[in-house]
């Protein structure tokens, strides 16, 4: 999200969906008022402390996987997943978490639908509001919060009312 964010502000294109996307410069990611923001904290601070600050690459641990990241997930299917889980980028993630990033709204000329998920931990709703409010500066933005899903939405049950609201937007919204 946070690629497509920097390739819409630079490249005309015609639509731009920010599916619980990582916030550029300007947003919180972590809040004091949501007590999942402090958990997520802690949990990524051992990632901070030895992959991030080196750029290393990483792999969260199971147990951080299955509470931050498969909590939409059934559990008897959290060992399948995690297996196919990659390293995340110690760079990427240190720029995000630092807000290193930044990206001019006003450049984006493109109607936005910005997607955030009720039960993600990784990106809480929050950051789907404050990045509709973000990119809205020409009243072309959408926001859509689904109610019951969580980080993994399109490995969820019920994944396919989501993506038909997503597929609706497309086929509305871009021409």
């Amino acid at each position: 999200g946070m690629i497509d964010q920097r390739e819409a502000e630079t490249f005309p294109v015609r639509g731009l969906i920010l599916l619980k996307s990582a916030p550029p410069n300007g947003i919180k990611i972590f809040r004091a008022t949501n007590p999942c923001s402090w958990r997520l904290a802690i949990a990524q601070s051992k990632y901070y402390f030895r992959s991030l600050r080196r750029w290393k690459a990483f792999k969260p641990n199971f147990e951080d996987a299955r509470r931050f990241i498969m909590n939409g997930i059934p559990s008897q299917a959290h060992q399948k997943y995690y297996a196919g889980f990659n390293e995340e980028s110690g760079r990427a993630a240190k720029e995000i978490l630092e807000s290193c990033v930044t990206v001019n709204a006003n450049a984006i000329e493109c109607p936005v639908l910005v997607v955030g998920c009720q039960n993600d931990r990784i990106t809480p709703t929050y950051l789907a509001k404050d990045l509709h409010t973000k990119y809205n500066v020409h009243d072309r933005a959408e926001l859509k919060i689904f109610p019951r899903f969580a980080h993994c939405v399109q490995l969820e049950p019920g994944w396919e009312k989501p993506a038909e609201e997503i597929m609706s937007w497309i086929s509305e919204k871009i021409k």
